[in-house]
């Protein structure tokens, strides 16, 4: 387990798939599973508590494919982990009650209610949707060096799963009524849909256990549920890789770069120094024009150490390069 905020080592896909794998009706662990039914006015409509290997095989299917979309996407984008301030790892923090959460194992009706409140109060959504929680105990296997497990365990990642899905009304449409043997009107009714939010703590890192991180999930890398990553996981909000694409993109079309361009000794080299807001995709190219009298027809964002990053311009057959941190 890491208890050290200094030492920070982020997720990485092997760990994901790790976890991702165990999800089949042969090696899943889950101990409960909780939910809660929620109404376009922010009603709760039910509740659910179950063990869950207990459930029948349609169900047990259903909402184990639930739990897989929650690790599903690429890391950076559908996947982004956010780490707790100090204020909230104090008392009567938000990873505090999450803490208390997993060590409750789901099994604590007022802590679930609790938890349900605060989603509610913090999710901006309009329409019905589902709540979901697992819990689940994974015993983390001692790897060797050629990855081969031994038969033994290195540590127990305690874990809590939660998924945000929409509950839709299906469409209108004509139907066999077998039970009148003519064809009418289709019965409506409310469906469960993929999950839009989730999250997973604590942490899952370099096949250990990360208290002072949550790995947070959005289906929607465009317009992610940043209220809920502030107000409801006490966390600061990230970009997505989408984002900070869309958003370089709008500075590019609406020139809003700025460049300063710097004429060396007798012409032979031309520096731009640029200011960003924050720091882009790796792999990023983009045409742009500036309305200095010179053309940039590239911009290569690559990354460099930490927070450095190399900007690479081309003009015409010149290339220069800038470093940025």
């Amino acid at each position: 387990m890491k208890n050290d905020r200094k030492v920070r080592i982020t997720m990485n896909k092997k760990d994901i798939l790790e976890i991702k794998r165990r999800f089949k009706k042969e090696a899943c662990t889950f101990t409960r599973m909780c939910g809660c039914y929620v109404d376009a006015d922010r009603n709760k409509i039910t509740k659910i508590g179950e063990t869950f290997l207990n459930l029948e095989d349609e169900e047990f299917y259903k909402y184990l494919e639930i739990a897989k979309k929650v690790l599903s996407g690429t890391i950076g984008n559908n996947l982004l982990e956010l780490e707790f301030p100090l204020a909230e790892e104090a008392a009567g923090g938000r990873q505090q009650f999450l803490m208390g959460l997993r060590e409750s194992r789901l099994k604590n009706d007022d802590l679930m209610d609790t938890f349900y409140d605060m989603i509610i109060d913090s999710y901006d959504y309009v329409g019905n949707y589902l709540i979901l929680i697992f819990h689940d105990a994974y015993d983390v296997m001692t790897k060797t060096s050629d990855n081969d497990k031994l038969d033994e365990s290195e540590e127990v990642y305690e874990y809590l799963l939660c998924a945000i899905c929409p509950v839709n009304l299906t469409k209108p449409g004509l139907g066999y009524r077998e039970d009148e043997n003519r064809i009418g009107p289709r019965i409506r009714d409310w469906v469960v849909g993929a999950p839009d939010t989730g999250f997973v703590f604590p942490a899952f890192t370099d096949r250990s256990t990360d208290i002072h991180s949550v790995m947070f999930y959005t289906r929607d890398t465009k317009t992610p549920h940043t209220e809920f990553m502030e107000a409801g996981l006490g966390c600061g909000a990230k970009f997505t890789a989408t984002e900070k694409k869309l958003t370089f993109q709008n500075i590019v079309k609406d020139e809003q770069l700025d460049l300063i361009a710097c004429h060396h000794a007798g012409g032979e080299r031309l520096l731009f120094a640029v200011q960003f807001d924050f720091i882009f995709a790796q792999g990023l190219v983009q045409t742009a024009r500036v309305q200095r009298g010179e053309l940039l027809h590239q911009i290569v964002v690559q990354p460099g150490g930490g927070e450095t990053f190399d900007f690479q311009y081309f003009h015409g057959s010149f290339l220069s390069k800038l470093r940025i941190g």
